[in-house]
């Protein structure tokens, strides 16, 4: 009792599951009514192609045709079109009916190529749909979700979106298969209903004797997501510290962890292969011994004496065989979902709102800083068992520059994150102009701020493109230039052969740290916010070059409330405020 309840939950949680993937697909009613209604209209068209099979091989054995004339539809092409039986009347017939065979196949095939291109542009747009939706959804998790979850998770979501995708080609293949088989059936149950009782005791078998094959599929297809999981995670971290590790010489070791988890990978897949390979043949056997049973039923019917038309009989055995891989459709898809169950948890998982760390935006547009930023006795920690800062009170003078000092894990950083709203902060804890900074909508607040943080952000993308990242509308080309004066770029940039189109790859990896620190630093200039935020801005310029760039900071920061991090004392020594933590 307790084992088929859990089943029954299993499977309603993969039902549920597979209904919400289509929701937020955006896949609606009118998607089914189509497949519905071209399934079947090609299912009829089929069917009536291999029924009219029975008189084509009645007439062929009695040599005549003359029986169609009292055929409904045949007499009806006869009342519109009589010259079609000028001459020879039989042949006439003959012909008649093989042009009925011919074109119904022909429409069939023609409606059944246009149903599967349709299908597949759903597909794409579908697809289209839940991979915007989703990195939609991840830009708006909180950035404490992206300290606790390593990027190559996510980078592997994608490629699961796309494994779950094929789940609507077979459903397609359902649709067909049902309408196809129902029109199979009726054919066949008039031929001989016995024959067509007998005939369907197959589909409980085929469909039970897969059963353990799919549960091991679903098993396998676990662990095979989770590996996929970890390889993505591997390569990322490899690559993304490949300096640490060439300079401690652990290539090798690189080499074998990615090996050892990419075998693991390899020999799950080859076991995935190995059960899905085995349906075909599993039910191709066990349909064939069905069949077989059927050809010594008909056959125990002739020696009774029962035989009927032998023509009836033998359009029987082709529906019968045709069926087959029809009905093999079903316990298909049934594995296929048990595939990408596993790959479709993790992506559902996204879509849910535990540990996203949502950053809720306010009511009330920020329209500039005109008195102070306020800490009112702050409390804030990562997680309960580590608190980070206690008891913060301090004021921000609006249009003062205000320096931040401390040792290391001091929570320096952790206070410029939550004045950018990249963490939450608790109620009544920060304050802007005496508003609540939760009370604030983020797009509005952010506007009216510039950051430079001490990890240089960059794009894979051109100099130019990096500088004005964030700015709306079209930069004139002289404001640019005189950003790049004033961030002590120009000379630099002036010796590229490409200028500002120079791409900088990865993370700026082409520039120097202090080339790439004074991008950033031309990027908050440009902005013109009224906020700026210096997090470290100089920590990776050298003597010579901090000189150079602290008068672009003492001109970018006349007028404007500005709150500096820093340990050394020649970016602090023009603050006008040093707070100590």
């Amino acid at each position: 009792m307790i084992k088929a309840k859990i089943k029954k939950t299993r499977v309603y949680r993969g039902i549920k599951s597979l209904r919400f993937l289509m929701r937020i697909m955006e896949i609606g009613p009118l998607y089914f009514l189509v497949q519905t209604v071209v399934a079947f209209v090609v299912a009829v068209l089929d069917g009536l192609s291999l029924a009219l099979l029975l008189p084509l091989a009645k007439g062929v054995i009695e040599k005549d045709f003359s029986f169609l004339e009292n055929v409904v539809f045949f007499k009806t092409v006869v009342a519109y079109f009589p010259q079609l039986l000028k001459g020879n009347d039989n042949t006439s017939l003959f012909l008649l009916l093989v042009g009925a065979i011919f074109m119904a196949a022909v429409i069939k095939n023609v409606l059944d190529y246009l149903f599967r291109v349709y299908v597949a542009r759903k597909k794409q747009n579908h697809l289209f749909n839940i991979k915007t939706k989703i990195f939609n959804r991840y830009l708006s998790f909180g950035k404490l979700y992206y300290d606790r979850t390593s990027q190559g998770y996510i980078n592997q979501l994608l490629a699961f979106l796309t494994q779950a995708g094929e789940i609507f080609n077979f459903l397609a293949e359902i649709f067909v298969s049902v309408f196809t088989l129902a029109v199979y059936s009726v054919i066949m149950f008039r031929i001989s209903w016995e024959l067509t009782l007998f005939a369907s005791l197959i589909f409980p078998i085929l469909f039970y004797a897969v059963r353990f094959i799919i549960k091991k599929i679903k098993k396998t297809a676990e662990v095979h997501t989770e590996t996929s999981i970890r390889l993505g995670r591997e390569v990322f971290n490899i690559l993304s510290c490949i300096v640490l590790v060439k300079a401690y010489d652990r290539e090798e070791m690189a080499k074998g962890k990615f090996r050892s988890i990419n075998k693991e990978l390899r020999e799950l897949e080859f076991s995935l292969e190995k059960k899905w390979k085995i349906i075909r043949p599993l039910q191709e056997t066990i349909s064939l011994i069905g069949l077989l049973l059927l050809i010594s039923a008909v056959a125990f019917r002739f020696v009774k004496g029962q035989a009927g038309q032998v023509s009836g009989y033998l359009l029987f055995f082709v529906l019968a065989r045709k069926s087959v891989p029809l009905l093999g459709h079903f316990n298909n898809f049934r594995a296929q979902f048990a595939r990408i169950e596993a790959p479709l948890k993790k992506i559902l998982e996204g879509m849910d709102d535990k540990d996203k760390f949502f950053i809720p935006s306010g009511d009330k547009v920020f329209s500039g800083l005109t008195k102070s930023i306020e800490f009112r006795h702050l409390h804030f920690s990562y997680s309960p068992s580590l608190p980070i800062l206690k008891d913060i009170s301090l004021t921000i003078e609006q249009g003062q520059i205000t320096a931040i000092v401390g040792p290391t894990g001091a929570g320096k950083t952790t206070l410029i994150n939550l004045i950018m709203r990249f963490y939450d902060c608790p109620a009544s804890a920060i304050f802007l102009d005496g508003i609540d900074i939760r009370g604030l909508t983020l797009k509005s607040l952010k506007r009216h701020m510039a950051y430079v943080s001490q990890d240089t952000l960059l794009f894979n993308d051109t100099l130019r493109n990096n500088i004005v990242y964030g700015i709306e509308g079209k930069i004139k080309e002289e404001e640019l230039i005189d950003i790049a004066k004033k961030a002590r770029l120009y000379d630099f940039v002036n010796k590229l052969p490409k200028g500002l189109e120079t791409e900088v790859g990865d993370r700026g990896v082409k520039l120097s740290g202090g080339e790439r620190q004074r991008v950033s630093i031309a990027r908050a200039l440009l902005k013109g916010a009224e906020i700026l935020i210096l997090d470290e801005a100089t920590s990776s310029l050298d003597t010579h070059t901090e000189r150079l760039i602290q008068g672009a900071l003492e001109e970018a920061v006349r007028g404007r409330t500005t709150i500096v991090v820093a340990h050394r004392l020649s970016t602090i020594r023009n603050a006008d405020k040093i707070v100590v933590i």
